[in-house]
């Protein structure tokens, strides 16, 4: 026992700041300011399109900043969507896009 208590002792440094590292992170993670990238979209379409099963008149939900399609895709271009209502949506618009279940 008295070899334990002639060791000395340990430094310990003060912490002087808030510490809330954990909570920051997890607003950020959650935010609603935070949205889909570009990237993020290019893949969900890629996705999409690239069943085998159906090659056209896909049904999907896409939002975008002004407005809500419940339609069929038929076709992509390098900066739209084309939809079988003979409408185009322009991609870097679009906030999400899903696939619904036939």
């Amino acid at each position: 026992m008295d070899i334990i208590k002639k060791l000395p002792k340990i430094y310990q440094n003060s912490i002087d700041k808030k510490i809330s590292n954990n909570k920051e992170l997890y607003y950020s993670a959650y935010s609603k300011n935070d949205s889909v990238s570009n990237t993020d979209i290019d893949l969900l379409i890629d996705g999409i399109f690239n069943n085998k099963t159906k090659v056209y008149n896909i049904p999907v939900i896409i939002n975008t900043i002004n407005k809500s399609y419940d339609t069929y895709l038929v076709a992509r271009t390098s900066s739209y969507l084309l939809t079988i209502d003979q409408e185009r949506i322009l991609i870097k618009n679009i906030i999400s896009i899903k696939r619904k279940n036939p």
